[in-house]
């Protein structure tokens, strides 16, 4: 593998309260219901393979509900070729961990509040219990997807090299 440079951004909930502009508007007074639905619903997680000066690839990790329960999967795109793939993740949670934190900081529920059992996190939020999707699972996650499909590799063919 070459090196490689990756860079992780979190799409944060405020920037998308106040940002009219952004791809993925709330609205500037969200109700709690639109808020629950952002936080889990909409992407938290975007990554950039920089090779050399280069983007090589861009990674999303999307959710989405599938029988009432959150999976993730990784939208992988080749910056050269535009060339995308689906690859199926193994973290689990209701909430991304950055969501639930920025959810406590910015009190858009007053009663929100983290709560652990044993190893397991959770949130408190509009009158639910959410489980918190560990940052550090997805980061981890990640860095083997890099390494085991070469993405550090801008003329990489993903049509190829990844087969599930």
């Amino acid at each position: 593998m070459r090196d490689c440079i990756v860079y992780t951004n979190y799409y944060t909930i405020h920037n998308n309260i106040d940002n009219k502009n952004s791809s993925i508007y709330i609205s500037q007074n969200p109700s709690l219901d639109e808020l629950i639905n952002f936080a889990c619903i909409k992407p938290s997680y975007f990554f950039i393979v920089i090779t050399g000066h280069t983007v090589s690839h861009t990674i999303v990790m999307k959710p989405r509900i599938d029988n009432k329960q959150m999976v993730y999967s990784y939208i992988i795109v080749n910056s050269n070729s535009g060339n995308e793939i689906e690859i199926a993740s193994k973290t689990s949670g209701d909430i991304a961990e950055l969501r639930s934190a920025e959810l406590i900081l910015n009190a858009y529920d007053k009663g929100t509040k983290a709560l652990q059992n044993g190893a397991e996190k959770f949130l408190f939020w509009g009158g639910k219990y959410y489980s918190i999707q560990s940052f550090q699972s997805v980061k981890e996650e990640v860095m083997n997807i890099i390494n085991k499909y070469n993405l550090s590799n801008p003329d990489i063919d993903l049509s190829k090299s990844v087969k599930e």
